[in-house]
């Protein structure tokens, strides 16, 4: 297993590692949840999973204070699933240098009854089958800070929070009758952004949106240093009345200042990005 520096303070009474080949603690990445769970990790107290590289053919029910970090280089531990969610619930945790792939839409699910907040480091999630969706977040906050979604569907807020840092969202598939999605859809909630890019780079394009906000009006979208690149039609797209903070942004197309009414609005388009 790789080599991995614990902050001075870690409990290595605290640490669980997995390993399929089973040189670990265990073989399967649910079991080492459960036996971390059991202990009530707290804020202060938490667990660590460390995963060795390999595929994990799991659908995870995640637990609070119990974080996943996967071993190796360039996110060579992959979790992956074709019947269900890969996440199928969000906890407080945080999942870090891991990949994930499947074909059930959405690959991680933040039910409306989540409060907690799940951070992803450095976690890529690649899948060209158009309509799987990566993420639903549905309650609670969702963090990405230095991620890259590649992806048929899209990155979808239904009412939670989420917050994007340093990330890569892409929506990108080349199956003709597929509805061509944004890479960002927000239904309702609140987005925040820094420093990430949002493409739309679906073949055929057909209205293709970077990012699109619909159903109901966010409580708050900010975008801050971002670049949004559309396949066709608008770079951010909105079917409803809202407001909305684009500052130093850069993006291939307009807005669609129909809809999008007011807020600060500062960003260059037509450009080659």
């Amino acid at each position: 297993m790789s080599r991995v520096l614990l902050s001075n303070n870690a409990n290595l009474n605290r640490v669980i590692t997995v390993d399929g080949a089973g040189s670990g603690d265990f073989t399967s990445i649910q079991a080492a949840i459960d036996a971390a769970s059991s202990h009530n990790p707290t804020q202060p107290q938490p667990f660590t999973i460390l995963i060795a590289a390999g595929e994990y053919n799991e659908s995870l029910t995640l637990a609070d204070h119990v974080h996943l970090v996967g071993l190796g280089n360039g996110a060579t531990v992959k979790i992956m699933q074709t019947s269900q969610s890969v996440i199928r619930n969000g906890a407080a945790c945080s999942l870090t240098n891991l990949r994930i792939s499947g074909s059930f839409s959405p690959m991680i699910n933040l039910p409306s009854s989540f409060s907690g907040e799940l951070v992803l480091n450095q976690v890529v999630i690649a899948e060209q089958l158009a309509e799987i969706n990566a993420i639903a977040c549905g309650g609670g906050t969702l963090t990405l800070q230095q991620c890259a979604l590649r992806y048929g569907g899209s990155l979808v807020g239904n009412g939670g929070s989420i917050q994007i840092q340093q990330s890569l969202i892409q929506h990108v598939h080349n199956m003709p009758l597929a509805v061509t999605q944004a890479a960002l859809e927000i239904h309702g909630g609140r987005i925040e952004a820094y420093a990430s890019r949002f493409e739309n780079l679906a073949i055929p394009a057909s209205g293709g949106s970077a990012v699109q906000f619909l159903t109901s009006a966010p409580q708050s979208a900010r975008f801050y240093y971002c670049v949004f690149r559309a396949s066709s039609g608008f770079s951010i797209d909105s079917t409803i009345p809202m407001n909305a903070v684009l500052a130093a942004c850069r993006m291939n197309a307009q807005i669609n200042t129909s809809n999008i009414l007011a807020g600060y609005l500062d960003y260059d388009y037509n450009l080659n990005i």
